[in-house]
């Protein structure tokens, strides 16, 4: 008789589930215990497409799935331990919907080391957990494949589904990894966060605080698309109240973060929150208003004009 990992991990009395996308900051089933934690020999990449979260059939979204790579490679993440069996079998439930049903992900079980002491020492001294997995495999109905970071940073730019922009995706999850994983270099999610700011002439600000900004808030809620009449305007369109909120935001967490920069060179650039000069001129940093404007607002005409 053939089990299946589904019917075995309902048989549990606890459970773990790692997340590495949107789970790390929606996971929308109970747990009664998070933290973080690393599979090894896998990495993050935008290849699988969304038709119903993060886009659309017309215009599908990018979301992540794991790609195999050399063993020492580690993929940080949130791990959810869920006990008892009427708790696994919601969340269960909820997963298979989400991840497998509409995203077309497979579920497995992986080792995932956390930061966590035990009381006698194992492997490099951590303890180690058996968690699900859901990774999007070639073949199936929505995987994308291997494209550069320029055509995923458009996608992402330019789409929306019945759970948000897809812009949403990314910004939260860099926002989790700088914050929870900061050692981590993702030069693939952070080079395409980078293409996708340097689209829509975004600061370097986190989703949060970019939610402080009105017309930034239509953009993302599908209101409007008019992101290059807002970098053309001195002003950006800021209410007072809007620049308001922005002096007042001092919960940014980029200190020492390193971005991999996608590009025919090899360099790496460092952000810092403390180069106020660059990031925090004016009170009117939402957008990028910078020397290159002109090239910036070219670029945004360009990806809604090809996307209409």
């Amino acid at each position: 008789m053939v089990v299946s990992i589904d019917e075995l991990l309902r048989s549990e009395e606890t459970i773990y589930v790692f997340g590495y996308g949107s789970l790390t900051w929606k996971p929308d089933f109970e747990s009664d215990r998070q933290f973080v934690g690393y599979i090894k020999g896998y990495e993050r990449r935008f290849w699988q497409g969304s038709v119903h979260h993060r886009g659309t059939i017309a215009k599908p979204g990018r979301v992540l799935t794991l790609a195999k790579v050399q063993q020492s490679a580690e993929c940080w993440g949130l791990v959810f331990e869920v006990r008892g069996k009427e708790k696994i079998a919601s969340c269960l439930d909820k997963l298979c919907l989400r991840e497998q049903s509409l995203g077309h992900y497979e579920v497995s079980v992986v080792p995932v080391y956390t930061t966590e002491e035990r009381g006698s020492e194992g492997s490099e001294g951590k303890q180690t957990v058996q968690a699900i997995v859901y990774r999007a495999l070639p073949g199936n109905d929505l995987y994308m494949g291997e494209s550069s970071d320029e055509e995923i940073s458009f996608d992402i730019a330019t789409s929306h589904g019945v759970c948000g922009h897809n812009l949403e995706y990314l910004l939260r999850l860099t926002d989790f990894l700088r914050d929870q994983a900061p050692d981590e270099e993702d030069p693939h999610v952070f080079g395409v966060e980078r293409l996708v700011r340097q689209r829509l002439g975004l600061r370097n600000q986190t989703w949060h605080n970019l939610l402080q900004c009105t017309e930034f808030r239509r953009i993302v809620d599908g209101q409007t698309d008019d992101i290059a009449l807002l970098c053309k305007d001195s002003s950006l369109n800021l209410t007072n109240n809007d620049k308001t909120k922005l002096l007042s935001n001092s919960d940014l967490k980029l200190e020492s973060i390193t971005v991999k920069e996608v590009s025919s060179s090899e360099d790496e650039e460092t952000f810092s929150s403390s180069d106020d000069d660059e990031f925090y001129s004016s009170d009117e940093d939402f957008f990028d208003a910078s020397s290159d404007d002109e090239k910036t607002i070219e670029n945004v005409l360009s990806i809604f004009t090809i996307s209409a």
